[in-house]
């Protein structure tokens, strides 16, 4: 995240989503992959903090399940909705 607020500790903890995850969270749909740029134990971290607060989460690691959700998203009328309202 440095490429994006420098390395200001402050700046960091501001840009960083980890820091405004709280049981009421808004829904999240997370994608990592074995080629991104985020560090994976940073995932790891969000997922954990989620499930400290509360929030409710669902996720898979099959790149199958990553595949078929987004066409649902990309390709149903209201699937986007239905997301959101979980």
């Amino acid at each position: 995240m440095t490429n994006y607020a420098g390395s200001d500790p402050a700046a960091l903890q501001k840009a960083s989503p980890i820091t405004y995850v709280q049981a009421d969270v808004a829904p999240l749909f997370i994608i990592a992959s074995d080629h991104d740029a985020m560090p994976p134990e940073q995932y790891n971290d969000l997922i954990k903090k989620l499930n400290a607060v509360g929030a409710t989460i669902s996720r898979s690691s099959s790149a199958r399940t990553v595949r078929r959700t987004l066409r649902l998203l990309a390709g149903r009328e209201g699937a986007v909705s239905r997301f959101l309202e979980r």
